[in-house]
């Protein structure tokens, strides 16, 4: 090989090598930014009422009687990022455990066809008496009405609830990723040891009693542990309750540790009211209404404030007239099992 001819090979091996070191300074800049802005998603998830304290829950007095907050806050639904959309459209490399459902009740409802039907769940409630009182008293149409634990005084607003036709579950305090969001007592959270998580998850599920499942109150950093979710849903099972997953998390762990253990799983669709205004309300409504025409259920999660009132008071009416039917998390899951339609299917968050 002559030099002019080595010259070029060192030349073209150069710009190769070049190439990569630019394309992999790329890549990290890429990766950096991807998870500055999901860090930015968490850090900014807004807050709802401002609470002078919480007292002790109904007929738990003792286990919540020196726990105090300034506020009560929630998570708005965390999207996934590019990067994660990215792994999950690439092959896997490595064993993965695949997962066999034990029961055909492990998995997730499917729509079931020509059906119209709208669940509505209102989470956090128990704390805002007045708020709590006002959805409480919404007898027109059928909810899920989840209750924090730490609630003090809520057997009454329960018990109204049942008598007009909706249904109540634990809205469980689970750990979010953001350490600047408190969760509240009897909270579950990543890397506690199973008593611990067995002491809190007792205490809160006997808060109250008449309640037919549970769902998570944030949880983006515990739903998506592995772990821990297999605990909860081991839990669940002995106690015959469903699990309705809010979301928090593209990375959930909800369906799979479900299906593991054979408990009945569902998730939301949409949330109606992590801006705080009217307007998104009504758009988060609309939105139930295209999902209902395209796969004939929406599960959409608000909470106890005025704008989301004003919206169901203004939606509800409306949507009856057109032939949709307003149904609780329990109505679904009832009805799936009697058509012997389970199966799993994704809920679009669009």
């Amino acid at each position: 090989m002559n030099i002019k001819q080595r010259l070029q090979d060192y030349k073209s091996t150069f710009h190769f090598c070049k190439k990569i070191r630019v394309f992999l300074f790329a890549l990290c800049l890429l990766v950096a930014a991807d998870r500055l802005w999901l860090v930015e998603l968490d850090n900014n998830a807004p807050d709802s009422a401002v609470l002078a304290s919480v007292a002790p829950a109904s007929g738990a007095e003792e286990l919540f009687s020196n726990i105090t907050f300034s506020e009560l806050a929630y998570e708005e639904p965390v999207k996934e990022s590019f990067v994660d959309t990215l792994k999950s459209k690439l092959p896997l490399f490595g064993k993965e455990e695949k997962v066999t459902p034990k029961q055909h009740e492990a998995i997730v409802p499917a729509p079931i066809k020509g059906a119209k039907q709208i669940a509505i769940v209102i989470d956090d409630l128990g704390i805002d008496k007045k708020h709590s009182r006002e959805i409480v008293e919404m007898a027109n149409f059928k909810m899920t009405l989840a209750f924090l634990p730490y609630a003090s005084h809520v057997q009454p607003l329960i018990d109204d609830g049942v008598a007009n036709g909706h249904e109540i579950i634990v809205h469980m305090p689970m750990q979010p990723k953001s350490n600047t969001i408190d969760p509240g007592p009897v909270v579950l959270k990543v890397g506690m040891t199973a008593e611990q998580l067995q002491d809190n998850l007792d205490k809160g599920l006997s808060a109250f009693g008449g309640y037919e499942g549970i769902n998570n109150h944030m949880g983006s950093r515990f739903t998506s542990d592995a772990i821990g979710m297999d605990f909860l849903m081991r839990e669940l099972k002995k106690r015959d309750l469903f699990f309705l997953d809010s979301v928090t998390s593209p990375t959930t762990k909800g369906a799979e540790m479900a299906a593991r253990h054979g408990v009945t799983y569902i998730r939301r669709n949409v949330f109606l009211d992590h801006e705080e205004s009217d307007a998104f309300v009504n758009k988060a409504l609309d939105k139930c209404r295209r999902i209902v025409a395209k796969d004939g259920l929406c599960i959409a999660i608000g909470h106890p404030k005025d704008v989301t009132i004003r919206g169901l008071n203004n939606f509800v009416s409306k949507a009856q007239k057109d032939g949709f039917e307003f149904v609780t998390v329990s109505d679904i899951i009832k009805q799936h099992k009697a058509e012997a339609k389970m199966h799993l299917v994704e809920a679009k968050t669009e």
